[in-house]
């Protein structure tokens, strides 16, 4: 996972020096920009997106952790606390994020394991919590 980590590391300088500066500490990126640049993102390994959809989880305070898998759809089930609407409108984006807080780290490790399943191959990929009413 280093290697993806340096690899990530490497795409958020490089997203540092394209943004435009809203504030101190902030920048701003279209949308459009967030996609194309998630979408070089690459592991080392093809199933670590795995890991990173599990991470999401358990930084979302999962109890307990499903997976179900077919030719071509994922779906994660996990006990925890819901993703928020302002959380799911930007999860891309937190692939990018340099926060360090569980809430941050959390999303950001769905974003990698989301884009991470899509390049795996999976046309269809979910994350629920049944605690979402």
């Amino acid at each position: 996972m280093s290697e993806d980590r340096q690899s990530l590391q490497e795409l958020l300088q490089n997203l540092t020096e394209e943004g435009v500066l809203d504030s101190q500490g902030g920048f701003t990126l279209s949308p459009e920009r967030v996609l194309a640049r998630a979408q070089s993102i690459r592991f080392s390994e093809p199933h670590h997106y795995l890991l990173c959809l599990y991470r999401g989880a358990v930084l979302g305070e999962a109890l307990h952790i499903d997976v179900q898998m077919d030719a071509d759809d994922l779906c994660l089930t996990y006990a925890g606390p819901p993703l928020q609407a302002d959380q799911i409108r930007y999860l891309m984006a937190s692939a990018f994020a340099s926060e360090s807080s569980y809430c941050a780290r959390k999303l950001q490790y769905f974003a990698w394991g989301l884009q991470g399943a899509w390049q795996a191959g999976f046309h269809y990929a979910d994350v629920l919590s049944p605690q979402a009413a």
